[in-house]
């Protein structure tokens, strides 16, 4: 069996002696004794902190004074973040630097947050400000319930890179303003920091860690689910893609490719009735359960879409002619053999769509979006059943489906 493992993650600068402080008030408190350490610094940071932890050994004399197991530390638990050119990072100071050190930052919480196995307990009590900030706000992103933030405070005028933590017996140094202080009389002290853990609104994909992670376009996604408002959708009609975009200036923030022309199809449907007048939306109700209770009508508008979206140049009288000749073109099965079960549903069910079916259509739809989008974002963009104008009435029996912007006609781009 998996067995529970503890890390604690801390950012340091040109004084490591945040992370025996934090130890000490770790093993004060009655907490789980890390089983490994990982340090986030700059390249003069990591010079600091072996010299300080490894090679003067005060890591190891903490750990024998408490009578703990001594913690693995090499060099490569010094995680040093790069400039935007990808080099070890001095002082970062450029627009572009601060941003690869962002990156940086939310990718190693991310990959330590992927192991369930191991809880994580943050440190921001050293390094520079901006760095402490991001790493607080990534375990805000991917900070799981058992996952902890913490600062650490000791007596004032103990800040000092001869004091690493209280020890038993007296040991006399020269503080910063030149005053001579026992680091047996420090006192340390390890104080919580609540976060808010919004893991869940982070896409799935972003979870992965072998998946490219942006801090800032992260942080505007999830802002943009906040903000319906500026929200632009391109649809390119032939390309199956979705482009979201942000006002003003319609930026790019990302790109959402829908693979099944039938799911698309139907997306394309919705979306152009949700650009209609608000009395004339919401065509698109969800078929009735049971047998006879099909949509023969929008199967034959799904297939109409399909036929322009692939451009397959078909020429039928009615829905059904139109699936008697998709389902003869043994060359458009053999090119795109996953499409044949779909309509082959239609054909199974009178002609029409069954409620399954389009569930399932959403279904596809919902997990695709939010494997790629955050949860608040996808939630905006996603089709769903319309209110009434008072929204917080039930929902309209047999309501048809559309995508809830504030103003879809100008939201929203069929571009073809």
């Amino acid at each position: 069996m998996n067995q529970q493992k503890h890390l604690l993650l801390a950012i340091t600068g040109s004084s490591p002696a945040v992370v025996t402080e934090t130890l000490y008030g770790i093993n004060k408190r009655g907490d789980a004794w890390p089983d490994e350490i990982k340090i986030i610094t700059t390249a003069y940071g990591e010079q600091k902190a072996w010299e300080g932890l490894h090679q003067a050994g005060h890591l190891q004399a903490l750990c024998e004074m408490l009578d703990k197991p001594l913690i693995p530390f090499t060099r490569d638990d010094i995680l040093v973040v790069p400039d935007a050119n990808g080099q070890p990072v001095e002082d970062a100071r450029s627009e572009e630097d601060h941003e690869a050190l962002a990156n940086f930052i939310m990718a190693k919480v991310r990959d330590f947050t992927v192991d369930d196995y191991t809880s994580i307990h943050a440190s921001i009590a050293g390094g520079r400000k901006t760095m402490t900030f991001y790493l607080g706000y990534a375990m805000s992103l991917f900070g799981r319930h058992h996952d902890c933030l913490s600062h650490v405070l000791v007596t004032e005028g103990y800040e000092s890179s001869d004091f690493y933590y209280p020890t038993r017996d007296d040991q006399w140094f020269v503080g910063f303003k030149g005053q001579k202080l026992n680091a047996k009389e420090a006192r340390v002290t390890l104080t919580d920091i609540p976060f808010i853990r919004q893991r869940s609104l982070v896409p799935e994909l972003l979870k992965e860690v072998q998946s490219h992670l942006n801090f800032r376009t992260l942080v505007d996604l999830v802002n943009l689910g906040e903000q319906p408002a500026r929200l632009v959708l391109h649809l390119h009609l032939k390309e199956q893609r979705l482009d979201v975009m942000i006002k003003p200036g319609k930026s790019l923030l990302t790109s959402i490719h829908i693979a099944n022309p039938l799911h698309w199809a139907l997306y394309v449907l919705i979306a152009e009735d949700s650009m209609k007048d608000k009395g004339q939306r919401g065509n698109y109700p969800a078929p009735k359960n049971g047998k006879g209770n099909e949509d023969q009508l929008l199967a034959t508008e799904l297939l109409i879409k399909l036929n322009e979206i692939m451009d397959l140049k078909l020429n039928a009288k009615d829905g059904k002619e139109m699936l008697d000749k998709l389902l003869d073109d043994n060359r458009l099965w053999s090119e795109h053999a996953s499409l044949y079960r779909g309509i082959q549903a239609f054909r199974n069910n009178n002609d029409g769509m069954s409620a399954n079916n389009f569930s399932s259509y959403l279904t596809y739809l919902q997990n695709g979006m939010k494997s790629k989008l955050p949860k608040n974002l996808a939630n905006c963009i996603l089709p769903k059943p319309l209110f009434n104008d008072d929204e917080s009435s039930p929902k309209v029996q047999g309501a048809g489906y559309g995508i809830n912007l504030p103003d879809p006609k100008s939201q929203i781009l069929i571009i073809r």
